[in-house]
C-alpha cells in the first residue's frame, strides 16, 4: 500500500515559478545521466520508504495550498553541503494538479494519506475541473466548502 509526502514549496508563488526553480536539478541529472529527473532534498529521512515507493507521490504546498503532485520514483540517504545526513527524494518531472486543499505553512514535511484527487489534464475535462477558474477564487470556494 502507498502513501505520499507533502512539503511545503517555499517562496514559490505558481507552478511555473516551482517549475522553473526544478530546471536546474532536472539539467545536473541529465548531464550525470540520471535521466530527466528532479532531487528534492530534506533534512529527515522518511521511516515508510517502501511505502512512499510503492507509487507514492511528493504533494507541494504554495499559495496556502496543496495544488499539485509529482510522482516519487526514489529516495536515497546523503550527505549535504554541510556534512549532515538528509534524505533525497527522485521525483518525476511531471506535475500532476490536484484539487486544491488549504494547508497551513511547517517545516519538513508530513506524510499525506488522504491526498486531494487529480484534476484532469484531458482539455475535454476541463470544464467540469475549473483550472481556468482564477486561484484566488478557487481557493475561496474550497474554504467555504463549494469546491
Amino acid at each position: 500500500m502507498s502513501i505520499n509526502i507533502v512539503k511545503l514549496a517555499a517562496q514559490v508563488k505558481d507552478l511555473d515559478h516551482l517549475a522553473r526553480r526544478q530546471l536546474l536539478s532536472r539539467r545536473r541529472a541529465l548531464e550525470d545521466g540520471l535521466g530527466d529527473i528532479v532531487h528534492v532534498s530534506t533534512r529527515s529521512m522518511p521511516r515508510r520508504r517502501e511505502e512512499l515507493l510503492d507509487g507514492g507521490s511528493l504533494y507541494w504546498i504554495f499559495q496556502g495550498a496543496i495544488q499539485c503532485r509529482q510522482k516519487i520514483l526514489g529516495l536515497d540517504a546523503a550527505i549535504d553541503m554541510q556534512d549532515r545526513k538528509c534524505a533525497v527524494f527522485q521525483i518525476d518531472p511531471e506535475f500532476i494538479p490536484v484539487r486544491r486543499i488549504p494547508k497551513k505553512s511547517f517545516q519538513g514535511w508530513r506524510y499525506l494519506e488522504n491526498p486531494p484527487e487529480d484534476l484532469s489534464t484531458d482539455p475535454a475535462d476541463t470544464a467540469d475541473d475549473m483550472t481556468d477558474m482564477p486561484a484566488d477564487l478557487r481557493e475561496e470556494l474550497s474554504r467555504i466548502g463549494i469546491l
